[in-house]
């Protein structure tokens, strides 16, 4: 899909117009937010943008069952989920087939349920659901019911969301390819060097060989952990970055808790598992 405006729109959706049963991805500020209820409760998953307007993305779905997420954006990591609460919750029912780019307003509390009603505003050229290729622009595939109401975007000439390839410079007093010198920039002084290409071998300036920088880590044991104040907002709010290098592939990374609320970081496997639970209800992305 490609987007130019910052809207909140649905950009899948199926499911049961009257029932809880539903599955949907939408655009929800500047995330992707994949959602979808077996019947018991609704499961959220969002994979944090923003994502750039006026270029194609690509967003991933694979559900098995209702236990079990995998959401994908673009080239970006795979985000996996796992909630074992719901493992015994196989099907969705879908009352219509699938919606793309918008949704019926008679669909029983379609925005609570996706969180937006707002259809898409943009570009989808390709649907693919089970294998099974829905629409594909580029190769004329469209099997939407209602082909009256479609209108084409302009041909495909935009940016891909595939990386582009270099430009071939030729230097045009020998016809061959133009060789750049290497730039390259040392962040603790923001000068300047080179590297130089000779006979397979690379030359560094002195001031560059004497730039070794240690890099000061805590090192924890297995057996020791540190305590920090948490901030008054933690309870609302928790934007959690940290940096790694494991020695083993398991063991606890991060944990807060109070009386009836926790959450927990931590490498099992060598699979990095956020564990939240509030109260009796507790969810593990994986």
């Amino acid at each position: 899909y490609r987007t130019s405006e910052k809207r909140d729109a649905i950009l899948f959706f199926a499911g049961q117009f009257d029932g809880n049963d539903y599955i949907s991805i939408a655009i929800i500020g500047p995330n992707i937010i994949l959602r979808h209820d077996c019947g018991e409760g609704a499961i959220e998953d969002m994979y944090r943008g923003p994502l750039a307007l006026n270029e194609w993305h690509s967003v991933t779905v694979w559900r098995k069952f209702c236990d079990r997420t995998q959401l994908k954006v673009d080239s970006r990591p795979l985000m996996v989920d796992l909630t074992e609460q719901f493992r015994f919750y196989k099907g969705i029912s879908m009352d219509e087939g699938v919606f793309v780019g918008g949704a019926p307003s008679q669909i029983d509390g379609i925005g609570s349920k996706v969180g937006t009603s707002n259809g898409f505003v943009g570009c989808i050229r390709k649907l693919i659901v089970n294998n099974d290729v829905l629409l594909d622009t580029e190769n004329e595939v469209n099997t939407a019911v209602n082909l009256q109401n479609l209108e084409y975007c302009n041909p495909i000439t935009q940016t891909q969301t595939a990386s582009q390839q270099r430009i071939r410079e030729v230097d045009l007093s020998t016809g061959k390819l133009y060789k750049h010198g290497i730039r390259e920039i040392d962040l603790s002084t923001g000068k300047l060097y080179k590297h130089e290409d000779s006979n397979n071998t690379t030359t560094l300036s002195d001031d560059v060989q004497q730039l070794q920088h240690v890099l000061k880590a805590a090192e924890f044991s297995g057996s020791s952990y540190i305590v920090v104040p948490a901030p008054p907002d933690i309870v609302d709010y928790l934007d959690l970055r940290f940096y790694f290098k494991p020695i083993t592939h398991s063991g606890v990374i991060f944990c807060w808790l109070d009386s009836d609320r926790q959450l927990v970081v931590f490498v099992e496997q060598g699979f990095v598992n956020v564990q939240v639970a509030i109260g009796d209800e507790m969810v593990i992305l994986r």
